[in-house]
């Protein structure tokens, strides 16, 4: 950014990205370091659409315990995001080559997320 300049809109949209990377990422962590109970079931259960995990934490007060049910759309939701930030950095990358302010390759709408515009 110092490169091109301090300009504040190009410093939003580059903040919105790195920001939701961290969550992602945060969350991926979240799902990766726990304890998955996959098909297992009560005696009279016969749906298996969601699974439970255990997660102990260390933190600065005490240790914390997070119980955790997904569903495949909750998945489905982290793989979407994922994608998404993947295109917003690959734009993002492409943009740094160029003398063009950021937002003229980005939405970004009331709330502050960046976006691609459509059909992009």
């Amino acid at each position: 950014m110092e490169a091109r300049g301090n300009d504040a809109a190009d410093e939003r949209i580059v903040d919105n990205i790195l920001k939701r990377v961290q969550l992602l990422i945060e969350r991926r962590n979240d799902v990766l370091h726990r304890v998955w109970f996959v098909g297992v079931a009560l005696v009279d259960q016969t749906e298996f659409d969601r699974v439970a995990s255990l997660r102990f934490k260390n933190t600065n007060r005490s240790p914390e315990f997070k119980r955790l049910k997904y569903s495949m759309e909750d998945f489905d939701r982290l793989s979407d995001e994922a994608e998404e930030l993947k295109g917003l950095i690959d734009r993002l990358d492409a943009c740094l080559v160029s003398t063009e302010p950021y937002s003229t390759d980005f939405l970004v709408d009331n709330d502050g997320t960046v976006r691609k515009p459509p059909g992009t």
